[in-house]
């Protein structure tokens, strides 16, 4: 989960969203909803049962996937935003 919330915002800050948005930023934003909002039910809810919290599992995936991506593009490019990765 921590890996996925650093590669959102790791993702969302490589590019600068315009409206309408163009793909990437749509995926962050749709991920991003998915994951915050069923993480908020279940810290607020208290009823985490594992059948339940396997809503949270496509967008701590997609987000991963997302985030380790960005995270390698940043750690091959030149400046302080590589060190993020290690």
């Amino acid at each position: 989960m921590p890996l996925a919330v650093i590669g959102l915002v790791a993702a969302g800050s490589q590019w600068r969203p315009r409206l309408p948005l163009d793909r990437r930023h749509a995926a962050l934003a749709m991920w991003g909803t998915w994951l915050f909002t069923a993480a908020a039910y279940f810290s607020v809810s208290g009823y985490g049962h594992r059948h339940y919290l396997v809503m949270l599992a496509p967008a701590v995936a997609a987000l991963v996937g997302i985030g380790a991506t960005a995270l390698w593009r940043d750690y091959r490019s030149p400046g302080w935003r590589g060190w993020l990765l290690p």
